[in-house]
């Protein structure tokens, strides 16, 4: 394998962008390259999403200290500011790159209605997984849709049809990386339905308040309906109700603590006030399957 850096992998392979917003690479196929003087107006250099696909061929790369060694059929984001280095690709590295600012990820949050899942993608940082060849072919027909559209800059709603089909793309990553195992249910009649209303408060009352209340009650206290209702609203977005819901979320919080590395599985229980280690472990193996210690392990 080539050693290569990864901003030189996309270096040569532009193919159309929207500044400040949006902008795609690719080395697969015979899009016309843009202008040899892209550097010279290309400005996205600091882009908050990256989402991204590998065709063919394999690459390795560094992500925050970790090595991941990426083949045929990954696909994988980088959310937020992300440390890469030490990037290795193959000769017959075939792939496509979606890079998003901050503002194509805001309007998402404003129009999808699934900020809660939006903010643990985020947490997340870096997440892949493998998909199948259809799926894959799929990727690859949107991201030549959303090609054609980038590129078609004259259309009066050439913006906005970028941003309705980069957010089908930050669906299917959400989706892909299974960060909650359900793709959030929006409410078909309306979106903006009080159950929606409660649900995203919900949501923003465990990240408040995990760490140290994880009974319903608590929640449907500060939400001022009833345990029932909250459980059964929790079900329409998740398929859990609101008890396992909490539990999904300290968990995945726990689970994050655990791979930081900065923290010992005794501080960790500390800081989401358990009454013991013991509990905080049969907690977490509830849900996972295995001990935190386990999962460390496992994850190191």
């Amino acid at each position: 394998m080539e050693s290569i850096k990864y901003d030189n992998i996309k270096d040569n392979s532009v193919k159309a962008y929207i500044p400040n917003f949006l902008t795609l690479y690719d080395n697969f196929n015979e899009h016309h390259l843009l202008d040899d003087g892209i550097n010279d107006i290309y400005t996205n250099s600091d882009p908050y999403v990256t989402l991204a696909g590998v065709i063919r061929g394999s690459i390795s790369l560094r992500v925050n200290g970790n090595i991941y060694n990426l083949v045929s059929g990954d696909v994988f984001s980088f959310v937020g500011i992300t440390d890469i280095d030490n990037v290795k690709v193959s000769d017959d590295l075939l792939y496509f790159i979606i890079e998003c600012t901050e503002d194509v990820i805001n309007s998402s949050k404003k129009s999808l209605g699934i900020n809660h899942l939006i903010f643990n993608w985020e947490k997340q940082g870096f997440v892949y997984t493998h998909v199948d060849k259809a799926q894959m072919e799929y990727g690859i027909f949107l991201y030549n849709f959303l090609y054609k559209w980038t590129k078609n800059n004259l259309h009066i709603y050439h913006k906005n049809i970028v941003q309705h089909l980069a957010n089908i793309f930050i669906i299917k990553s959400i989706e892909l990386s299974n960060l909650n195992n359900n793709l959030i249910k929006l409410d078909k009649k309306n979106v903006v339905s009080r159950q929606n209303v409660v649900f995203q408060n919900f949501i923003e009352l465990i990240e408040q308040y995990s760490d140290r209340y994880r009974e319903v009650k608590f929640y449907a206290a500060k939400l001022n309906v009833t345990p029932k209702y909250l459980s059964a609203v929790s079900r329409i977005y998740t398929d859990k109700s609101a008890s396992d819901t909490i539990e999904q979320y300290v968990v995945d919080k726990i689970k994050t603590l655990l791979l930081e590395n900065e923290y010992s599985i005794k501080e960790i229980c500390n800081m989401m006030n358990f009454n013991s280690q013991s509990f905080f472990g049969r907690y977490f193996k509830r849900t996972t399957g295995i001990s935190p210690r386990a999962f460390v392990k496992m994850n190191s």
